[in-house]
C-alpha cells in the first residue's frame, strides 16, 4: 500500500470495527479498490493492536472496572463485589469460549473470501439480523437473568463474524437482543466481547507473519504502518465514542 492508500486503510477500518456494518467486508472492498489481491498480515497485526489499544483508551473506565474486579476476586474478597458483576464475569467467560473456538474455525474456512458478491450477501443478512433485532420487544434482561445458554449463543454470534460481512458487534447484540437482553447491556458486551476478539486476530496475523515471512516487507513499508496504526487508532476511538452515542440515544 501507499502511504495514503495506509492511512484510509487504517481509518476505515478502526471506524468500522465497533459499529455493527462489518469492518472485514470494508477491508475487502478497499483492497481491491487499491488493486491488492491480498491482506499484509504486518499491517493488519498493526491495524488490530491500534484498535485494540483505542477500545482500551475509549472504554478504560469499565476495563479497569472489571480488573479491578478481577483481582478481587482473585483475592476472594467478595463482599466487595457486586452479585451485577459477578454474573457479568462469569456471562462473558462463558462467551469466550465458544467465541474463539468458532472464531478459529471460520477463519480458516470462510473468512479469507475476498468474493464481493458472497461478501454483499452476509452483508444483507447483517442488515436483515439488526432489522429483526430492532423490531422484538426490549427486554430488560442483564447478565443474572441471562442463561448460560444465551451466553454460548452469544458465544457463536461472535464468531460468526469472522466471515466477512457479518459484524461482530451486530450479530452478538442482535442475538442478546432477541434472547431479552437490554439493549445497553447487549452492546456492552458486544464491546466487552471484542478484547479477546482483537487479541485472537492480532495472534492469528502474527502466526501468519511467522509461517511466511517472506510476504513481510516491513522495512520499506514502515511510514505506511505507522499512518495505518494511527489512521486505525484515531476510526476506533470514534468508532466506540459514535456507538456509545447511538446506543444513549436509543
Amino acid at each position: 500500500m501507499s502511504w495514503l492508500q495506509g492511512l484510509i486503510y487504517g481509518l476505515v477500518s478502526g471506524f468500522t470495527e465497533f459499529l455493527p456494518i462489518s469492518s472485514q467486508a470494508h477491508q475487502a472492498l478497499l483492497l481491491q479498490l487499491f488493486g491488492l489481491e491480498q491482506r499484509e498480515p504486518v499491517c493488519d497485526l498493526i491495524v488490530h493492536t491500534a484498535i485494540l489499544l483505542s477500545l482500551y483508551m475509549s472504554y478504560k473506565t469499565v476495563l479497569d472496572q472489571l480488573r479491578r474486579d478481577r483481582n478481587l476476586r482473585q483475592q476472594n474478597r467478595k463482599s466487595y463485589r457486586s452479585t451485577g458483576n459477578i454474573a457479568e464475569s462469569r456471562f462473558i467467560r462463558n462467551a469466550v469460549i465458544p467465541m474463539l473456538i468458532g472464531s478459529i474455525v471460520l477463519y480458516y474456512t470462510a473468512a479469507n473470501s475476498n468474493n464481493l458478491l458472497i461478501i454483499s450477501a452476509f452483508l444483507s443478512i447483517n442488515g436483515i439480523l439488526l432489522y429483526a433485532s430492532n423490531r422484538v420487544m426490549q427486554g430488560n434482561k442483564d447478565a443474572r437473568a441471562m442463561a448460560v445458554f444465551d451466553s454460548f449463543l452469544i458465544g457463536i454470534a461472535g464468531a460468526v463474524s469472522a466471515i466477512s460481512g457479518i459484524s461482530r458487534t451486530g450479530s452478538v447484540a442482535s442475538v442478546a437482543m432477541i434472547r431479552g437482553a437490554d439493549r445497553k447491556k447487549a452492546y456492552h458486551w458486544a464491546l466487552l466481547l471484542s478484547v479477546p476478539a482483537l487479541y485472537l486476530l492480532a495472534g492469528l496475523d502474527l502466526f501468519l507473519i511467522i509461517a511466511n515471512p517472506g510476504v513481510v516487507h516491513f522495512w520499506s513499508s514502515i511510514p505506511g504502518y505507522l499512518l495505518s496504526a494511527i489512521g486505525a487508532f484515531c476510526g476506533g476511538c470514534c468508532s466506540v465514542a459514535l456507538l456509545r452515542f447511538l446506543i444513549l440515544r436509543n
